[in-house]
């Protein structure tokens, strides 16, 4: 029964790896956001700012700002970790040939992948207040969730080739290989595609392509 027991439970992450995952993950976050509200500012300056940003991330303790932003909103999700080194990135010279696609395609995949992590979103929602009869997070510690979101993230490679894996579903196939071989943030696949900032940012996203379409 042990045995039985020990294949079901969840595989969580090592309490060591927890601390360097938060301290990493909010550095990259709170990076791509200073250099998003920097956008029009010069280059060197806003560099300079970003790489101070993440610096101090880096501190530890009651001193830096990691330890109370991890109080009021734990670690971010891998995804939106990724996506903000994305951003990061893409500010850089040599990005300019590795993350060639067309805009046209890519913008309608993350269009779809958006919807797909507000229904998501929405559904571990009523699952926390208990309004819905299935335990969607519970869902989450299962091999299969974790599954199904590469075979969903990797649809749009299957259809377009790598212009579509350079998509928003290459950046959910790496989060759940991330998260296949750290288990962060929780040891739950649905933490390392969501957290509630990432659903709010693209709840803003949808709001705002719904606005330009009118």
């Amino acid at each position: 029964m042990t045995a039985i027991w020990a294949a079901w439970a969840p595989s969580l992450p090592s309490l060591a790896l927890l601390p360097w995952a938060m301290h990493v993950g909010w550095g990259v976050v709170l990076a791509a956001l200073l250099n998003s509200l920097l956008s029009h500012s010069e280059g060197v300056v806003r560099q300079r700012l970003v790489w101070a940003a993440a610096a101090i991330a880096c501190i530890p303790g009651l001193w830096g700002p990691v330890y109370w932003l991890g109080l009021a909103f734990q670690t971010p999700s891998v995804l939106a970790v990724l996506w903000a080194g994305q951003h990061l990135y893409s500010q850089w010279p040599i990005a300019a040939w590795t993350l060639k696609s067309r805009q046209t395609q890519r913008s309608g995949v993350n269009v779809v992948f958006a919807v797909l992590g507000v229904v998501l979103g929405w559904l571990l929602l009523l699952d926390t207040l208990a309004l819905i009869p299935i335990q969607v997070y519970a869902l989450g510690f299962s091999p299969w969730s974790a599954g199904v979101a590469v075979v969903v993230g990797l649809m749009p490679w299957i259809f377009q080739g790598m212009p579509g894996l350079r998509s928003a579903g290459g950046l959910v196939v790496l989060a759940v290989l991330v998260f296949a071989l750290l288990r962060v943030p929780t040891g739950n696949v649905w933490d390392a595609l969501l957290d509630p900032w990432l659903w709010l940012v693209l709840h803003f996203y949808l709001v705002r392509l719904a606005l330009r379409a009118k």
